[in-house]
């Protein structure tokens, strides 16, 4: 199976304006449609750039990070493990902003149009992690954001639905002390 990184029609669509023929012997495999915009009507006036992606998500590391998402001045910040949050932040091409019922800015999985976060809370993301920074954003960015450095929390979710998922890890328990030694 090759995995395209392109949804079925964007891959339909490259065959036909390169005239390819495809070969009926491979499998392909396709990257769903995004549902929801990448920022919608309702948040689009508080922020001054959306630091995401165009390209779609490839493989990533699995390491267990964590921290905060701030928006401060239309700007998206991050601080990781208890640090303040003045890093950059930049996410991945299937998250989008939007503002839920309560008011409350959020992280929205644009495939599943699931809430993932809500901006400020702690959060949980899969790192380090890895994403297509496009020269002209990341100059918009920097233009309207500051020169600071760009921190990749890709696809972030609330810590606490991590919790929830993982409830053990709540309260780590020590492990039972070794066996006594023989004499």
């Amino acid at each position: 199976m090759i995995d395209t990184g392109l949804t079925e029609i964007e891959f339909e669509t490259w065959v036909k304006e390169n005239g390819w023929r495809v070969p009926r012997h491979i499998r392909w495999s396709f990257v769903p449609e995004m549902n929801l915009p990448r920022v919608s009507a309702a948040a689009r006036d508080a922020i001054r750039v959306w630091p995401a992606s165009t390209a779609r998500t490839g493989a990533q590391n699995q390491a267990l990070h964590h921290g905060r998402v701030e928006l401060r001045d239309g700007c998206f910040f991050v601080g990781e493990a208890g640090r303040s949050a003045t890093r950059l932040a930049w996410f991945h091409a299937e998250i989008g902003l939007d503002i839920d019922l309560a008011g409350y800015f959020v992280l929205r999985d644009r495939v599943s149009g699931k809430t993932l976060a809500r901006l400020g809370e702690e959060m949980s993301w899969a790192g380090p992690a890895s994403a297509d920074i496009d020269r002209e954003t990341e100059r918009l960015l920097q233009k309207a954001c500051g020169p600071g450095e760009i921190h990749v929390v890709g696809s972030p979710e609330a810590s606490e639905r991590f919790l929830v998922k993982y409830p053990h890890l709540r309260k780590p328990q020590a492990p039972p002390p070794p066996p006594a030694a023989a004499d």
